[in-house]
């Protein structure tokens, strides 16, 4: 079991890696680990003290060459997808309006009209991934793994 004080007056000798690999770019299978609503306030530009919301989607890479390749028991990368709410704060079921959520949904096989849905729904479900390179949000200069693209196996 971790123990807090001693970690914090333990002395090490060994150095830490200060940069992460990527999950590589390519497609991969994926499991959906966790799905999580984010919230928020924008705090820059026009629409400044609007609220804003998302869905955070973990997917764990199934694919055994890349946990070998970055020495892992588990590669997750996540994907945040900005929502389109009505103005009651509902998700916004029109025309051209989460576009996003509306393939992860068809990747999981649940955009099916009248077939009930909830987010939970997607906790689970396998689906492949399209990874690619961006450079990092905190340092420009290192790249990041960003899903592109879900579709179903």
């Amino acid at each position: 079991m971790f123990d807090a004080a001693n970690f914090m007056n333990a002395v090490f000798t060994e150095v830490n890696d200060d940069k992460r690999i990527p999950c590589p770019a390519g497609e991969f299978q994926a499991q959906i680990e966790k799905v999580e609503p984010v919230t928020g306030t924008i705090s820059k530009g026009e629409r400044i003290g609007q609220d804003w919301a998302g869905l955070k989607i973990t997917y764990n890479i199934e694919d055994q060459a890349v946990l070998t390749l970055l020495g892992r028991d588990k590669v997750f990368v996540t994907d945040m997808l900005m929502l389109d709410l009505t103005p009651q704060g509902g998700l916004d079921m029109g025309p051209q309006r989460n576009v996003e959520l509306g393939r992860v949904r068809t990747a999981t096989g649940l955009n099916t009209s009248g077939q009930p849905f909830s987010p939970t729904m997607l906790m689970g479900k396998r689906v492949k991934v399209s990874i690619k390179h961006v450079p990092g949000f905190k340092d420009p200069s290192q790249l990041v793994a960003e899903v592109s693209g879900v579709t179903k196996i």
